[in-house]
């Protein structure tokens, strides 16, 4: 039977197996184990068990040239067995042919192919970006057998649009592992369950979803310093996350550090591509860090994503007062407050007209500067503190595959 394995969906070129390895001393046993069965198939190299055996421990202590080799003898003599589909899967996942392993992992007979199976198939439908396929497969007898399963499932679900439903499905198994609560806690930010997020980041300590989901509440109240912490240990665990990246540049922001910003901003904004409020985030950053035509083609970005997103108009707004192209401006501001009346960026935008004197660009950048931190709401907030707490709440308009990742 193929054994229980969970690829780390942050680095396919790793795998997690569920049962345990003991460190250097049955590393080593085990390398001497390949070696003396590397040696009896030479001698006898039809034998399907003995090529199983050889390739699994292959597996194991990572010696994935061998595994490839192994493999292909098997094909070539058509002895793949149950086990060595799994593990030819698990290969081609590594290597990013997903629809490759998918082929392998179907060819299981169904007398063998148990929830390990399942899940494998899940995962490799949802690198593939079939979000519904990959849900079919995680019923619930998969949910219960397979680490890390529930966290696939919610994050399925988070990509279907289905949030209600992740959060119910996190809810049955949030307590099985820090991975599932984490996943849950990212579910929770994004249906603006505060309190509840903030208590499943803290079940899911120090990994990457509950240093994130917990570095972006500290945002929201202001704890700038704690949210940079957190983010910053978050992306140091998988850079390549979207929305621990996303938090990391806003909290730049939020401290006035606007060329550090714009990097991580432009990094966030074109891992998630979609997410409408990476764009303009990124746009602000540039902005302050007095690149207006690099802030207008963020806005511009944000506004092809998502033409009814207020903020995206009034982005351009804001970037038109900075240009002195007023009655450009004016136009935005309209448009904006027609699709939300309260949005921000048309708002700050009136205040850079009402404040305007003519002149040069430079009038337009002390105005800038000038309202940049006044209190613009009841908690005294200013519109970099607001920015911030803004971005770390607006929901991705789809959540990228970054987070469909296993953290090991």
């Amino acid at each position: 039977m193929p054994r229980t394995v969970v690829i780390a969906m942050s680095n396919v070129h790793t795998n997690s197996f569920t049962m345990t390895t003991s460190k250097n001393t049955q590393a080593s046993q085990d390398s001497i184990r390949l070696s003396r069965l590397l040696t009896y198939l030479e001698s006898d190299h039809e034998n399907p068990a003995l090529l199983s055996d050889a390739c699994s421990v292959a597996f194991d202590v990572q010696r994935f040239d061998v595994v490839d080799v192994l493999l292909e003898q098997a094909r070539q003599r058509a002895l793949l067995t149950s086990r060595l589909l799994n593990l030819d899967g698990l290969r081609a996942m590594a290597k990013g042919e997903f629809r490759r392993a998918l082929d392998a992992f179907e060819s299981i007979p169904t007398d063998d192919a148990d929830a390990s199976v399942a899940f494998n198939i899940a995962y490799a439908w949802a690198m593939l970006t079939e979000y519904d396929s990959a849900n079919a497969r995680l019923n619930d007898d998969v949910l219960r057998c397979v680490p890390g399963a529930a966290a696939l499932k919610i994050r399925v679900l988070l990509h279907l649009g289905r949030l209600n439903e992740a959060i119910e499905s996190g809810r049955r198994f949030a307590n099985a592992d820090p991975e599932t609560a984490g996943a849950l806690a990212v579910a929770l930010l994004d249906n603006n369950d505060i309190e509840e997020a903030r208590t499943y980041a803290a079940k899911a300590g120090n990994s990457v979803d509950g240093l994130t989901v917990g570095g972006l509440i500290a945002l929201e109240k202001g704890e700038t310093d704690e949210a940079l912490h957190s983010l910053r240990s978050a992306l140091e665990a998988r850079p390549s996350h979207a929305r621990a990246q996303l938090g990391y540049g806003l909290a730049l922001l939020a401290r006035r550090e606007f060329a550090d910003s714009t990097a991580a901003l432009d990094v966030a904004a074109n891992t998630y591509l979609t997410h409408a409020g990476a764009w303009i985030a990124a746009g602000w950053a540039h902005l302050f860090n007095d690149d207006p035509t690099c802030a207008r083609h963020r806005f511009e970005e944000a506004v092809r994503v998502d033409r009814g997103f207020a903020e995206g108009h009034g982005g351009l707004a804001v970037v038109a007062c900075y240009e002195q192209r007023f009655d450009d401006a004016r136009r935005l501001i309209d448009l904006s407050t027609r699709l939300d009346t309260h949005c921000l960026s048309a708002a700050f935008a009136s205040s850079l007209i009402e404040g305007a004197t003519s002149g040069d660009r430079q009038a337009s950048r002390k105005n800038l500067d000038a309202l940049a931190d006044q209190p613009l709401d009841r908690h005294g907030r200013s519109l970099l503190s607001l920015m911030a707490a803004y971005g770390a709440r607006s929901n991705p308009a789809s959540h990228d595959r970054t987070e469909l990742s296993k953290q090991k």
